[in-house]
């Protein structure tokens, strides 16, 4: 598991001290400014954020609408949150500030411990040729100068009551998202797949849970859902073709080769890269791997337990081979 990639190391990393410098900058300068005036640097920020937001949408939709942009994901909550933070004064002021401030400093934190896990080194190569791609870098960036101007700027003050408002608003949010994920089949803050061993191990735990107390006999894992399923009538015994990780609930180990085809017109080799990989999805790895970039998604099961995943990207094709270890 590498935590930060060359690519984040070369970009992240500088960013995120300007970002700093310029936080720390502006949080001097406007010291003695009333909030009013010390909001206007993320009210801006906020438009952008819109902005970058329903261009996504718009393309999307352009392209015929993928469900894995509908804005529920962990950080897409910043499209729903921000506005109400930047320009709302009324009565729950004070629980949108706290719930603002808890999403900006767990993003933060993520994006300063496990960059990678937020977007993959693909993005950051991408940034100038996919929209997708320069979104997804672009939003995520901005986020963490959001939360270091809501520091320096001093625009949050802690509360007795804030871990019940944060601990309520996750809480909603993770039933909302959870439903989403299971009823489209779109993986949305991992709920439908987890490629982190432990997390996905207790989704897996959770979800069967919620399947026994739902009144099912018995909790299998379903290849087709790519998800753990609920099995109301035949016992476990009774699903053929399952692996024995599979049946144990965990996660399937594969080795996965990486074909891209040479962009040269006269050079005709493939880039070729190995890598070793924990999922139960495959295709959904493929999804997530190659995220915020447009993609056609498609596998093939071959013998063996062989998965082959083709992905098209603007014409491009890279094949991905699983192969169980």
């Amino acid at each position: 598991m590498i935590l930060w990639t060359h690519e984040h190391i070369i970009t992240l990393l500088p960013a995120m001290i300007l970002m700093a410098g310029f936080s720390a900058l502006l949080g001097w300068l406007l010291r003695n400014s009333t909030r009013q005036v010390r909001m206007i640097p993320v009210q801006i920020i906020t438009v952008l954020l819109l902005l970058l937001e329903g261009w996504k949408q718009a393309l999307s939709f352009q392209r015929g609408y993928d469900l894995y942009h509908i804005p529920l994901h962990f950080c897409s909550l910043f499209i729903f949150v921000m506005p109400v933070f930047s320009f709302y004064r009324g009565k729950y002021r004070a629980a949108v500030e706290t719930i603002t401030a808890a999403l900006c400093t767990s993003v933060f934190v993520l994006m300063a411990i496990y960059p990678a896990l937020i977007y993959s080194d693909y993005n950051v190569r991408e940034f100038f040729r996919d929209f997708f791609s320069f979104h997804t870098v672009v939003f995520h960036n901005l986020v963490v100068l959001l939360c270091m101007l809501i520091l320096c700027l001093d625009l949050y003050e802690p509360r007795r009551q804030d871990r019940r408002v944060v601990s309520l608003f996750i809480v909603i949010y993770g039933v909302v998202a959870a439903t989403a994920a299971q009823l489209l089949k779109t993986n949305f803050n991992n709920f439908y797949s987890c490629n982190i061993p432990p997390l996905e191990s207790l989704r897996l735990l959770v979800q069967g849970g919620i399947g026994l107390l739902a009144g099912a006999d018995h909790v299998y894992f379903d290849r087709d859902r790519h998800g753990c399923g609920l099995c109301f009538a035949e016992p476990l015994a009774c699903r053929p073709g399952l692996s024995a990780a599979e049946e144990g609930g965990g996660i399937m180990e594969y080795e996965m080769v990486r074909e891209i085809k040479n962009l040269c017109p006269n050079n005709q080799m493939r880039d070729i890269f190995f890598e070793e990989v924990e999922t139960n999805d495959p295709v959904d790895y493929v999804r997530r791997y190659l995220k915020g970039k447009a993609v056609e998604v498609s596998g093939e099961p071959g013998p063996g337990g062989v998965v082959t995943v083709y992905a098209n990207c603007d014409g491009l094709i890279q094949k991905f081979i699983f192969t169980p270890i």
